[in-house]
């Protein structure tokens, strides 16, 4: 789904002249997340590039916690839990 709500199949069966009115309306009241994200980058933050996260591997995993002894600042442990 794209941001104005159709898919873009839906899109594609629309006649010319409702594709558009369609374009005309959003180039008038564009999508909170487009005017957000206008806004931020204007004032200097980096958005996401909307490419696909990244997930760590199993060994990229393992050597994190190797290196830190499974400990994440701010997160208590478990037997911190069970108090």
């Amino acid at each position: 789904m794209s941001t104005c709500g159709f898919t873009p199949t839906q899109i594609r069966q629309m006649e010319f002249f409702d594709v558009m009115r369609l374009s005309r309306y959003f180039s008038r009241h564009p999508p909170l997340r487009d005017l957000v994200e206008a806004i931020a980058r204007s004032i200097g933050i980096k958005m996401p590039d909307g490419s696909k996260p990244e997930y760590m591997t199993g060994e990229a995993f393992k050597a994190l916690v190797d290196a830190t002894g499974g400990k994440i600042d701010g997160v208590p442990s478990i037997s911190e839990y069970r108090g």
